[in-house]
């Protein structure tokens, strides 16, 4: 299939590289010390380091990438890395707009920096690094499948959890409690309202 646009991960030394309609897929090794000064990228991506790391920062945030971590970074990401003494061998994945625009139809959203780690996660990169090194007719299939789940994954553990709902009953204490703080303790104890007594109790068994 040809080459539609180059890769913007291009600086490093390419081992294996694949376009595919929607999304791109290299693996590169980066030498020691290999530095690039504040950027952006015009997709989101991933990476996954197989072997060595690099050091990332972003406005006053710096980071460590850990070996066989994923990370991702949205569309527009600002930031700078250096390559570690042992440099970096990686495998990248970059993501065109239409391709996740699909995906937000089925709520996954990848719209936040994050890293990532689980057997999962290293399977799925797996499977993607010895595709790429097959390649076989039906690999852009695969390629493609592997690269959905992944993204679906990555995106339901970039998930915050929801605000935790505290109980009425506490809500209704508080406004209580500044009410009559003033109160001697005795007093405050035969002025609580019943129903905040039986509500607490019930919520401690």
């Amino acid at each position: 299939m040809p080459n539609r646009k180059p890769l913007e991960f291009s600086a490093g030394n390419s081992r294996r590289q694949c376009i595919l309609p929607g999304f791109k897929l290299m693996e590169s090794r980066y030498p020691a010390g290999f530095m690039r000064e504040r950027h952006t990228h015009a997709y989101a991506s991933f990476h996954f380091s197989f072997h060595g790391g690099c050091v990332e920062k972003e406005r006053q945030r710096v980071s460590e990438s850990i070996l066989f971590t994923l990370s991702f970074q949205p569309a527009g990401h600002e930031h700078s890395c250096r390559c570690s003494d042992e440099g970096l061998h990686s495998l990248s994945l970059e993501l065109e707009r239409d391709w996740l625009s699909r995906l937000r139809e089925y709520a996954v959203c990848l719209d936040q920096p994050g890293s990532f780690q689980s057997p999962q996660i290293q399977w799925l990169v797996a499977r993607l690094r010895n595709e790429l090194a097959v390649m076989e007719p039906a690999s852009p299939l695969v390629l493609e499948a592997l690269a959905l789940e992944l993204a679906v994954e990555a995106s339901r553990r970039q998930l915050k959890t929801p605000e935790r709902q505290w109980p009425h009953w506490l809500g209704r204490a508080q406004e209580f409690l500044h009410a009559h703080y003033r109160e001697p303790l005795g007093t405050r104890r035969q002025l609580v309202p019943r129903s905040i007594c039986i509500v607490s109790g019930h919520q401690r068994r």
